[in-house]
């Protein structure tokens, strides 16, 4: 991991130097307050990978059984792109048969642009699952010029 001067960045950064101490029971306590802080720091990072094609985002839910988790999954869509242009206003946009693999939806939700340079979020109602399909609806009267959905979710 890279040195960041960004105050937000550096809350779970590792450090990039260690002193090592000579004596070997303060060797020992300061490999494990590094490798707690190492574990910390990794654990608590979420995937910043936001690939058109579906990735893992490193997120682990819970199951029935408390030491068995399962893994969560990200797909990103771009809904301009897969529409073939902008999309026109009031306009309903479905992606068939991007869900099949889905068990359970994590997180849902997106941004767009209009023409008039309006940035905004997005989330249910304007965007869900229907069967294996993706449904967005634009809520805007006029086209978006953008629009990106995130679909976190969890397979079998």
């Amino acid at each position: 991991m890279s040195f960041s001067s960004d105050p937000a960045l550096l809350s779970n950064q590792l450090p990039i130097s260690i002193d090592f101490p000579l004596d070997p029971s303060l060797l020992r306590n300061t490999l494990t307050e590094s490798y707690k802080r190492e574990v910390n720091a990794i654990n608590s990072k979420i995937s910043g990978l936001f690939t058109l094609v579906e990735s893992a985002n490193f997120n682990q839910y819970y199951s029935a059984s408390p030491n068995i988790f399962r893994s969560g999954y990200r797909r990103v869509f771009d809904l301009v792109q897969l529409n073939g242009g902008n999309i026109p206003a009031s306009a309903t946009v479905t992606i068939n048969n991007v869900a099949s693999s889905v068990v359970e939806l994590t997180d849902l939700y997106g941004a767009a642009t209009t023409t008039g340079n309006k940035k905004f979020g997005i989330n249910y109602p304007y965007v869900y699952i229907q069967g294996n399909n993706l449904v967005f609806v634009n809520p805007e009267a006029t086209p978006l010029t953008q629009c990106r959905i995130v679909m976190d979710y969890l397979k079998e």
